[in-house]
């Protein structure tokens, strides 16, 4: 015979063996420790919720059409069942899920702008170098008004690249106000600080290279190579240091990614965050072999590896920037599903 009782903590109908009486359990629910009673006092337990404070189990007509809920069962499927005298309610996801979702939008946005503003430059930059090539498409601008709209587009394409590039930002900001009990928040905050050090960080490296520039260029060429080098050593040094910063933010972003869909029960896209990471570094270390290709001595053979090399790591960042917009868009759905009312 079965003991069945209730667990004080959720109110999860617990079924054991009689073997089992006054044996440790966990309820299945909430995972909270249990002594099994014996079948009579079990019983005895169902029917008056005296020992263990439980109220009559509802029975399976009064399960009838009650919709299925996950783990966590959110406000669109919540449900009072007053005949039982339960409430099988969840507590609805915090407001803050809501400036998350919005975040998302805005990280989004701003990468899809970028990629379709970085494809006009591409575009226009080869229509540039076919007519500067004399190879001018029919009903193309000459050369005079070529040379001004190439200015002109690289100065709009500059200002909507830092456009973008601050919806990014304000989006990762507001991904901040993910709740704590997610177990994802600290990843987002550093990923932020990260991102800001990346940007402060590259901004001074840059001063320190045009500063180097001009003032190697006032003295007539005073400083050879090597003094040159050791005068910019401080700027190379903070661009490393920026590259390793956006690699961190871009990293705890996933990371963040992951434990939002994990927390929302949406293992298929934290697994793919997890595999998205993968590749990540895949494509990083494919990278850095380029760069070092590039400065080995020119051979048939390396100058036929690099080209292979250079393509694959073009189609995988192609891939990764489609499969980065598409974790975006999930993630953003499986909150905007939960937190439905």
């Amino acid at each position: 015979m079965a003991s069945t009782f209730h667990c004080p903590s959720c109110q999860q109908v617990v079924s054991l063996s009689e073997q089992a009486a006054e044996s440790e359990a966990n309820s299945p629910r909430c995972g909270a420790s249990l002594t099994v009673p014996q079948a009579g006092s079990a019983a005895e337990g169902i029917q008056e919720g005296s020992r263990f404070g439980a109220r009559p189990a509802p029975s399976a007509e009064q399960y009838a059409g009650k919709p299925l809920r996950d783990a966590r069962g959110y406000a669109d499927d919540r449900y009072e069942d007053e005949d039982a005298g339960y409430d099988f309610r969840r507590p609805v996801p915090s407001p803050g899920w809501r400036t998350v979702s919005t975040g998302l939008g805005l990280y989004r946005g701003g990468m899809i702008g970028m990629l379709l503003v970085a494809l006009g430059l591409v575009l226009f930059v080869a229509v540039f170098s076919a007519m500067a090539a004399g190879q001018r498409p029919a009903g193309a601008p000459g050369m005079a008004g070529g040379g001004a709209a190439l200015g002109l587009l690289a100065l709009v394409g500059v200002v909507a690249l830092i456009g973008c590039g601050l919806l990014i930002l304000i989006g990762q900001c507001m991904c901040c106000a993910t709740p704590s009990d997610s177990q994802a928040r600290g990843f987002v905050i550093g990923s932020v600080v990260c991102l800001i050090g990346t940007v402060v960080v590259y901004l001074l490296a840059l001063f320190l290279l045009g500063f180097g520039v001009v003032g190697f260029g006032g003295m007539g060429g005073a400083f050879g190579p090597a003094q040159a080098l050791n005068q910019m050593a401080p700027a190379l040094f903070l661009l490393l240091l920026a590259a390793l910063l956006g690699l961190a933010n871009h990293v705890l972003f996933i990371l963040f990614l992951r434990g939002v869909n994990t927390y929302f029960g949406s293992h298929g896209t934290a697994r793919s965050a997890g595999r998205y990471l993968v590749m990540y570094f895949i494509f990083v270390g494919a990278y850095l072999f380029v760069a070092v290709l590039n400065g080995v001595p020119r051979n048939p053979a390396v100058v036929g590896l690099n080209v292979v090399l250079s393509i694959a790591v073009v189609v995988a960042a192609i891939v990764l920037l489609l499969w980065l917009l598409r974790l975006l868009g999930n993630t953003r759905a499986n909150i905007d599903g939960a937190t439905r009312s």
